[in-house]
């Protein structure tokens, strides 16, 4: 579940592929990617492209959707990507305004992430 914040930058099904990203690192690995730099996501993987992107955040931002796992929690996960995602200068930005400004370039996100059995 997610508030409208993250559904202006990501799709549903772009989503729904991070999480399972996500969850496929996790359960090969037991954690996060221990890495230096952060995992970036190729572009063919496991996101379906074949939709049509309504999403308006990327395309005022005018950069290419670039995703990123680097985070513990899957939510978070799910912000840091409809904000900015691989693009640490663009996050950077976004995270540092301030209202009222911030308001004309990123909507509140709440995002709540449930994983039931095993």
């Amino acid at each position: 579940m997610a508030s409208d914040g993250l559904w202006e930058a990501l799709t549903s099904e772009e989503a729904v592929g991070l999480v399972g990203w996500w969850l496929d690192n996790r359960t090969i690995t037991g954690s996060a990617p221990e890495k230096e730099a952060p995992t970036i996501l190729p572009k063919d993987l496991p996101i379906n492209t074949d939709y049509e992107d309504k999403t308006s955040r990327y395309k005022q931002w005018n950069v290419e959707k670039r995703f990123t796992d680097v985070d513990r929690n899957a939510g978070t996960h799910l912000v840091r990507n409809a904000m900015g995602g691989a693009n640490r200068d663009l996050t950077s930005a976004l995270l540092s305004m301030r209202a009222p400004r911030s308001r004309s370039y990123v909507d509140d996100i709440t995002t709540l992430v449930v994983f039931f059995g095993k």
